[in-house]
């Protein structure tokens, strides 16, 4: 047997010493092996790295995929040609200096390793667009960070950070910023500077109020401020002329900006679990292009006048909001196709929720109602029907002309047999669920 075949067989043993024994053979003849050994070596960048083996062809490659390396070796620096370098889940501690010699880096991922510090010299990487170095164990960012300036996107969320680094706001290119699961408390002035941001994730960050400055990212459309400690938004906040999406779920919430009606870009909006807010603005149905609003848990009473202002609204989702009444004028909603009043204190529907006519999924679970109105027979989008937990004893019978109603669930306990048995007649494709409310 050749030393050739040799050497391939050991690597392609099962036994790690045998392995390990023809790694050390590789190096002994200085890269005098054969083809075959050449192409099973390069299954093994790690080892070919760590032992200076195949360099020449790694010097040619554009893209490097790690998994499991337990160091990024200094040889690293050699691969002049990389542009992108992914070495997700390793165990890596440390970044060596020599990752700055990588200046053809486009995408560096370094997502979910152990590492406490990026060296200075990652300065030097002045084609970066992409960084990711999510869930490591930073507790600050050198300042040599802010001269990235090709970077578009640094994602850094799930680290050991104790305020918001001020080298990020010189990263006058970047479009994607999100430092969520970190102990930040403030936002600094400067990060008025982030010009081109469009989207800003922050969930978790102990933020507990925001600088009037933020009203001055004028592309910025995606902005996450989840489970923070904010109670006010500054009144510059409505200058997010762009917003698309909001979330503020899980904050402090007292009130919202007198004119949040501004935000005249705004799609979707969340407002759940915000115990402190008793009331929503009035101009908050002046947002004639949003689609998507759902407030769980969020004593804010009733809707301003108005409501059926937002025309383009497909989904609204109230839920444990204190909510009494629903306006009349909710007929004006026709896009809408998913309502949800979910567990609050409505005892009457207005007759116009008839007139929805793209409504799919109507949910009226665990309210105060006795009864619905016969109208609601016209909603022939209708496929949804959920009116358990409440105290209705007897249906209209219009509802037999709900032909694309898929599902209805009614309470067993106030509805007798024989009506249910009823519609289960007039409605033979619809599945009808008893549902059995228990209480402690």
């Amino acid at each position: 047997m050749t030393d050739n075949a040799k050497i391939l067989q050991l690597l392609q043993n099962d036994d790690p010493a045998n392995f390990q024994l023809a790694i050390q053979l590789c190096v002994g003849i200085k890269g005098q092996y054969g083809v075959e050994v050449a192409q099973e070596l390069r299954r093994y960048p790690y080892l070919c790295l760590k032992n200076n083996l195949e360099l020449a062809y790694w010097q040619k490659q554009s893209s490097l995929y790690g998994n499991g390396w337990p160091d990024l070796p200094p040889s690293i620096g050699v691969l002049k040609k990389l542009q992108t370098l992914q070495l997700e889940k390793c165990t890596l501690y440390q970044v060596p200096a020599e990752i700055g010699q990588l200046q053809s880096l486009n995408e560096l991922n370094l997502y979910n390793n152990a590492i406490q510090q990026i060296p200075a010299e990652i300065q030097s990487l002045e084609n970066l667009t992409y960084l990711n170095i999510a869930s490591n164990h930073l507790s600050e960012f050198p300042s040599e960070i802010g001269q990235l300036s090709q970077l578009t996107q640094l994602i850094a969320y799930y680290n050991l950070l104790t305020s918001f680094p001020t080298s990020i706001c010189k990263l006058t290119q970047l479009q994607t910023l999100d430092l969520s699961e970190n102990k930040l408390y403030a936002l600094p002035p400067q990060i008025e500077l982030l010009e081109k941001i469009v989207r800003l994730k922050l969930v978790n960050t102990q933020l507990e109020s925001l600088p009037k400055e933020i009203g001055k990212l004028s592309c910025l459309e995606n902005l996450n401020l989840a489970t923070n400690q904010l109670s006010y938004l500054p009144d510059e906040f409505t200058h997010l002329e762009n917003l698309r999406e909001l979330e503020l779920k899980n904050n402090q919430l007292q009130a919202l900006p007198k004119h949040f009606g501004q935000l005249k870009n705004l799609r979707w909006l969340n407002l759940s679990y915000n115990l402190k807010l008793q009331s929503l603005p009035d101009s908050i149905v002046h947002l004639e292009n949003l689609n998507e609003l759902k407030v769980i848990n969020t004593p804010f009473g009733d809707f301003p006048k108005g409501l059926g202002d937002l025309q383009n609204l497909n989904f609204l989702h109230i839920e444990r909001c204190q909510l009494n009444n629903l306006p009349s004028d909710i007929q004006n909603l026709q896009k809408l196709e998913v309502l949800k009043i979910i567990n609050n204190s409505l005892e009457n529907i207005p007759k116009e929720l008839g007139e929805l006519a793209s409504l799919k999924i109507l949910d009226l679970r665990d309210n105060c109602l006795q009864s619905i109105p016969k109208e609601l027979g016209n909603l022939q989008s209708l496929e949804h029907l959920l009116l358990d937990g409440n105290a209705i004893k007897k249906l209209p019978i219009e509802l037999w002309q709900l032909k694309k109603l898929k599902k209805m669930q009614l309470s067993a306990e106030h509805m007798s047999p024989s009506e249910i048995a009823k519609f289960r007649l007039l409605l033979p494709e619809c599945e009808i669920m008893e549902i059995v409310n228990y209480v402690d």
